[in-house]
């Protein structure tokens, strides 16, 4: 008799200041401290969106801790809300009127701003979420170099590299390079970087300090590349079979409890 299938691969959404939020199956999501096994389940609502997409942050303004999740109603319009731990609670933001095809993942967190890819009326943006000011705004892609990519499907997802923005084409098609933002919020400043590995799915995971080297989670591999030499290690993980499937994140190792945060005894 076959047993019935039984999901054991989580969502991790974000690390932020000691804390990670991940999502263990559809409608679940949780803030989570893995030096202390503490966790907190946040409500949502569950399934029955057409797509939504989840983003984590810390708001250092106000010294808390934000979740952002975009829902579509299936008309291109987003609605927005984010969940404050330090009051426990939901709010809507505002309604965004953007194309949803290239965003099947997590946001991306940098400079207290979560980021996606969008499309627009006319093109596609990076989409970057203000925990501090709750505000959107848009910052406009390479150009059309950037979808110089021919194949039939195009996916755009964003990374950080040594602490400056990237874009990642990630179509299922091999591809061999990465775009860079040098500096942050400036169009013109993207540059792109070949790399010489070949990849359909890339998402950088961390940087050495002296920014040569970065850890990559690459078609479901862990790789070590460096960016002096070219050079590349595949990494395993003791007791970890990668090939069945991993997710991964930075975390910085923390005391912080997020079922006590922010709350006055």
């Amino acid at each position: 008799m076959l047993k019935p299938y039984r999901r054991n691969w989580v969502e991790i959404i974000g690390s932020s200041h000691g804390l990670v939020c991940i999502s263990p199956c559809e409608g679940a999501l949780f803030l989570y401290n893995p030096t202390t096994g503490e966790s907190k389940r946040l409500l949502i609502s569950a399934g029955g969106e057409e797509f939504q997409t989840i983003g984590f942050g810390f708001d250092d303004l106000t010294d808390d801790y934000k979740v952002v999740k975009l829902v579509a109603d299936g008309d291109n319009v987003l609605k927005s809300s984010v969940y404050s731990l330090k009051s426990d609670s939901w709010r809507w933001i505002r309604d965004l009127s953007y194309e949803h095809k290239d965003c099947f993942s997590s946001g991306v967190t940098l400079r207290g701003a979560v980021h996606w890819v969008f499309a627009n009326d006319s093109q596609r943006v990076v989409l970057a979420f203000d925990f501090k000011t709750e505000e959107f705004r848009e910052m406009l892609l390479p150009g059309e170099e950037a979808e110089d990519c021919g194949h039939s499907y195009r996916n755009f997802v964003v990374g950080v590299i040594n602490g400056r923005l990237c874009l990642v084409n990630s179509c299922y098609e091999v591809h061999d390079d990465v775009w860079v933002m040098d500096e942050y919020g400036v169009a013109s400043s993207w540059r792109r970087i070949r790399i010489s590995l070949l990849y359909r799915s890339m998402k950088p995971l961390c940087s050495s300090e002296n920014g040569e080297e970065v850890l990559l989670e690459l078609d479901g591999d862990m790789v070590l590349y460096n960016f002096e030499s070219h050079g590349s290690r595949y990494l395993g993980i003791r007791g970890v079979k990668l090939s069945d499937g991993f997710e991964a994140d930075a975390y910085v190792e923390s005391l912080i409890s997020p079922n006590s945060y922010g709350f006055v005894n």
